[in-house]
């Protein structure tokens, strides 16, 4: 099912696939959500306290002096080699034998064979529609890609395609199965790993076309296809046919969807109605700004200056664009609004996917995998988060009593003030960052109230030494933000992987987006560490408080769908942590956005706990170790877990 969020979905999202704050994920609606549960923590951080089972207080007794790591930007005092990590029984992978991997053997004609692959799989997959080229080509000439021959349209949502997409699958799959992994290089032999982890996930979805919800509330395809738009950039006059050209597509691809909606109904897996409502609230908002959608000035802002333009050329196109929002584009949300209401009667009760049908939970669980980027099951990654919940309980708690405000906004005043103090900080976290240009743009005034307070715009993989940070001045921008948007968070990660060039192409695309939020969310905390101007107890405070949170909602969610608990049960867990009172923000997200905390928590916990494990080995400067964690590429986390284990007992032995 990933066909469809990443062929088609993300195929719209990547010009801002990395929008953030603190987890917000897309769309400024679920940063309320998640407002709301970080202040039930602050304000319930002694009742969380007071709920702990004995076996967790006895806990933080003997570990609170130690939870909160030192002010200083020396590593830690390391724990000996020996120690057992706290969490490796909930490793969905064995622990690393502490003996040397034999030294691969290096065959050239294997290695060309893979590469040559890999050059074929990322013009497959970028070729399938003119925004993802635009995305990952600046120049696709220089790809050896025709930009004249990659199709201009919205994707493909019906069962067909995805039927042939996961048979392309199969045959990719059956291409790199053709070349000997063993005798690749250990980069190649890595990103070959990968790629079979992708494939094989992607077939598994075979059979769950319907699973596929495109209208969810918050996070929808109807909420971020506007978006889309509104900030679709130009840098020629083709860029501008192509995007009237998808502007004129929306009413046949919304026609898949009610059609996609109408069979979900047949099978019994319609939405629910609280969903249901919010979806039709967005629809409504849609249609009823007809004639002043924001889109006709962003178009318009988009094109007032540019100078390969005529004035006659730029009055044309803005009719057009006029003509096509108020028209076809609206009409389409009109006409799926209505078809969408019809559907009411067939409603599903509001449950988890292990209470709906096997083939919901067999995809519940796919996206679990797909999502977080790793290979557990439900039951491995519930014991692992509470495992994680338990150590980040240990690091607010130091933090708490150290603290000395619960102001969570952390900023110089400026952006450039912000940026600035950053760049004073990153040298301690992670390796010398390539020679890059920035720029910060304000994100347009009819997009502000419904936009998060900064974005990063992923640039092109030929292109990155351009960079692009979008920042809301209608919110608070400010340095954690920063952090995570840019120094040392997701700019920092494709740049520098993008500058390495050695990490395969088509590595990039396989990315689980849970390693790429989780370098962003780790980004913070490390920022968090260090931030001594504003106190490190209190920026760690808010940092651990969002991450603690959304962990245990997370589990939850991993309750309700992948176990089948009901409300009630679900509301047993929160009270034992002291927060019954979140039960319907943590209900509503389970049963109507069951996968919308996978990336940002999984990926969060997972680099956390492979890092201090790596650091219990060896006491490694923090540089260092993530030199060598970005080295190896995007990945799923338990494929990347064995070489850094290996690094860090390597290191040690060289002390």
């Amino acid at each position: 099912m990933k066909q469809i969020s990443k062929k088609l979905l993300a195929m719209l999202l990547c010009l801002v696939m990395l929008v953030t704050s603190v987890g917000c994920g897309y769309m400024i609606l679920g940063c309320a959500a998640l407002s709301c549960v970080t202040d039930s923590v602050k304000n319930g951080a002694e009742n969380l306290q007071q709920s702990l089972q004995e076996g967790l207080e006895n806990a933080i007794k003997e570990e609170i002096a130690n939870a909160l790591p030192e002010t200083t930007d020396q590593p830690q005092e390391a724990a000996p080699t020996d120690a057992p990590a706290k969490d490796a029984e909930a490793q969905a992978t064995p622990e690393p034998t502490a003996e040397p991997a034999p030294e691969p053997t290096f065959d050239s004609e294997a290695d060309e064979k893979f590469l040559a692959l890999d050059k074929e799989l990322f013009t497959w997959y970028v070729t399938s529609g003119i925004t993802t080229l635009d995305q990952y080509c600046y120049d696709p000439a220089a790809f050896g890609i025709d930009e004249s021959t990659v199709p201009v349209t919205l994707g493909d949502l019906s069962e067909e395609e995805d039927d042939k997409w996961v048979a392309e699958c199969r045959e990719w799959l059956a291409k790199l199965k053709q070349i000997s992994r063993d005798s690749l290089s250990e980069q190649n032999a890595f990103a070959y790993d990968n790629y079979q982890r992708y494939f094989e996930l992607e077939i598994q979805s075979e059979g769950l076309h319907y699973q596929y919800e495109p209208f969810e509330q918050t996070v929808g395809f109807h909420l971020n296809l506007p978006l889309t738009f509104g900030l679709y950039e130009f840098k020629d006059k083709q860029d501008v046919e192509n995007y009237l050209t998808l502007l004129a597509d929306v009413p046949r691809l919304f026609d898949q969807m009610i059609e996609h909606e109408q069979k979900r109904a047949e099978m019994g897996i319609f939405m629910t109605e609280t969903n249901l409502d919010a979806v039709l609230a967005d629809f409504d908002s849609v249609v009823e700004s007809r004639n002043d959608s924001y889109l006709f000035g962003t178009f318009r802002e988009a094109l007032e200056d540019v100078d390969w333009l005529t004035a006659e050329e730029k009055e044309a196109y803005y009719a057009k664009n006029d003509e096509l929002v108020s028209g076809p584009f609206t009409d389409a949300y009109a006409k799926t609004r209505d078809a969408l209401e019809e559907l009411r009667p067939y409603c599903r009760r509001a449950t988890g996917a292990a209470n709906v049908s096997e083939d919901a939970l067999r995809y519940f669980e796919l996206e679990l995998k797909s999502e977080s980027g790793n290979n557990m099951t439900v039951d491995e990654a519930i014991a692992f988060l509470d495992d994680i919940s338990e150590e980040l309980y240990l690091v607010l708690m130091k933090a708490s009593r150290m603290a000395t405000s619960d102001d969570d906004s952390f900023t110089t005043g400026t952006l450039e003030g912000d940026e600035e103090y950053l760049k004073t900080l990153i040298p301690d976290i992670v390796p010398p960052m390539p020679e890059i240009n920035v720029t910060y743009k304000e994100i347009p005034k009819e997009l502000q109230d419904g936009f998060s307070p900064a974005a990063y715009l992923l640039p092109a993989v030929d292109n990155y030494t351009e960079n692009t940070i979008l920042i809301n001045p209608a919110s608070q921008t400010d340095l954690i933000t920063l952090a995570h948007e840019g120094y040392p968070g997701h700019m920092f990660q494709y740049t520098y992987q993008y500058s390495l060039g050695t990490i395969p192409l088509f590595q990039f695309i396989t990315e689980p987006i849970g390693y790429a939020e989780g370098w962003s969310t780790n980004a913070e905390y490390s920022v968090a560490k260090r931030a001594r101007l504003f106190g490190v107890p209190n920026v760690t405070l808010s940092t651990i408080n969002e991450e603690l949170i959304i962990t245990i909602i997370t589990v939850c969610t991993l309750q309700v769908n992948g176990k089948g608990y009901s409300k009630n049960q679900m509301t047993e867990y929160l009270n034992d942590w002291g927060i019954g009172s979140l039960a319907d923000v943590a209900w509503d997200y389970a049963v109507n956005m069951p996968t919308y905390w996978f990336k940002y928590c999984m990926g969060f916990c997972q680099q956390y706990s492979l890092t201090e494990r790596c650091r219990a080995i060896y006491n490694f400067k923090d540089a260092d170790f993530y030199a060598e964690y970005l080295s190896w590429g995007p990945s799923y986390f338990d494929i990347l877990e064995p070489k850094l284990i290996a690094w860090a007992q390597e290191q040690s032995k060289k002390k």
